[in-house]
């Protein structure tokens, strides 16, 4: 008997490989090794493709099938194998065992934002995406009814394995990646923080997606603490995680990323998700070689940021300047939205801009009413210069023109914008002063 092996020289009847076996896949009778080539000493090849001693064993011949030489494991020749290898060699194939040499990767991430990332590994002709780690589903909707994250709908669509523990280090969490057997974890806003057991698992480490340029806005809302602070540009940090949060090694970083005019944090993160797939897309061949060059982060110039709540978009003119409010509402839009009550009604300011007017307008409308007065054209008194309200979406009805719910709620032109329900401590008086 011979062996199949991976790579040969062609032999007359057969095929040597690296090991000198032999192997003549014409009839497994007449593959010889190196020992017992002496029984066939002195013989001289034939053109039917064997020895010419192969006559006197009555041996009969066909055409040699191809010699494949990518097999991953040796197979025994036999008389059933050669059969299939004469007939059908494609057909053993199907029952072959095969290993994958693509570095197996694991993607943890949430919300919509996160997508694009995914998508790029899930298509990654160099690497294999194995499984999924994300948030448990949640209630939404009206109906309050659990519903997976974005990232999860996409993966079970591709039917990957998804794993939605309550805290990736704990049991269920270490088990599940345990079972995906990660050679390299990419993090992308997957909401929660990791310890130093999640990070150890993978060979070649975990890697995050942070949507700031590091050391600035360290924590879980850079987004919007870049729209709160006035930032001119922001940008995308590929950082090796450390146990303490957005700390760790930039190996990759997007440069400035130009915050437009206006743009809502939804707007921008949709961009930045953009931005971060194609830096992983750049930097995942240094990620897979194990041996990326990596800056510490400078002590100078780290801030922090905390989790976005629902009373952070409460929108109080008292307190803020039209330029605040401008900013406060790009940060809080899409969520939690940029919210207060007028005329009685609870509404949630979709679309706003600073007052365009000439100096002399502007204070005629400061000195008009009380600060925090919603004028019959939109426009609204601050601690310090004018805002005007364009689209608001009030509670239990579709977006619509501030015009159109003056028109169905003609008390509320001209009323105090409150920042916390009718009746509360701290809530103004809906006074109705005239419009100047």
């Amino acid at each position: 008997m011979g062996w199949l092996g991976k790579s040969g020289e062609n032999l007359p009847g057969g095929t040597r490989n690296e090991r000198g076996v032999c192997l003549t896949v014409n009839n497994p009778q007449v593959a010889v090794n190196e020992q017992r080539r002496e029984r066939f000493a002195g013989l001289e090849p034939a053109s039917c493709g064997g020895y010419a001693g192969d006559a006197r064993l009555g041996v009969k011949h066909r055409p040699a099938p191809p010699v494949y030489h990518d097999l991953p494991h040796r197979i025994r020749v036999t008389p059933f194998l050669s059969f299939f290898l004469s007939f059908s060699p494609s057909l053993i194939f199907s029952f072959m065992p095969t290993s994958d040499s693509k570095p197996r990767v694991v993607f943890m991430g949430s919300p919509e934002a996160a997508l694009p990332v995914f998508h790029l590994l899930a298509a990654h002709p160099g690497v294999r995406l194995v499984g999924v780690v994300t948030q448990p589903d949640k209630p939404a909707g009206r109906n309050r009814r659990l519903t997976p994250c974005p990232v999860k709908a996409a993966a079970l669509a591709l039917g990957l394995p998804v794993a939605t523990p309550a805290k990736a280090g704990d049991a269920e969490g270490m088990a599940a990646l345990a079972a995906m057997a990660p050679e390299l974890i990419v993090v992308l806003a997957y909401g929660k923080l990791l310890p130093r057991r999640v990070l150890d698992l993978p060979p070649l480490g975990c890697w995050n997606l942070h949507f700031s340029r590091l050391p600035r806005w360290r924590g879980a809302s850079p987004v919007q603490a870049a729209l709160l602070a006035g930032d001119p540009s922001t940008g995308i940090t590929l950082q090796r995680m450390a146990p303490e949060m957005d700390a760790g090694d930039v190996a990759a970083d997007s440069g400035p990323l130009e915050i437009l005019p206006n743009e809502t944090a939804g707007e921008l993160m949709a961009r930045l998700a953009q931005a971060a797939a194609q830096l992983a897309e750049e930097a995942l061949p240094r990620l897979l070689a194990g041996n990326p060059p990596l800056q510490p982060q400078p002590p100078a110039g780290i801030t922090h940021c905390g989790m976005i709540s629902k009373e952070d978009g409460a929108l109080n003119p008292v307190q803020e300047t039209a330029e605040q409010i401008l900013r406060r509402w790009q940060a809080m839009t899409p969520w939690p939205g940029l919210f207060g009550w007028l005329g009685g009604r609870r509404v949630v300011v979709t679309r706003l801009a600073l007052a365009e007017a000439a100096p002399e307008q502007v204070t005629r409308w400061m000195s008009g009413g009380p600060v925090g007065t919603v004028f019959p054209d939109g426009h609204m008194v601050c601690k310090q210069g004018v805002v005007r309200l364009v689209r608001v979406k009030p509670e239990g009805k579709g977006e619509m023109e501030l015009a159109a719910f003056f028109n169905g709620h003609p008390q509320a032109a001209g009323a105090l914008w409150q920042h916390e329900p009718p009746g509360s401590p701290a809530s103004p008086s809906s006074s109705s002063p005239s419009s100047p």
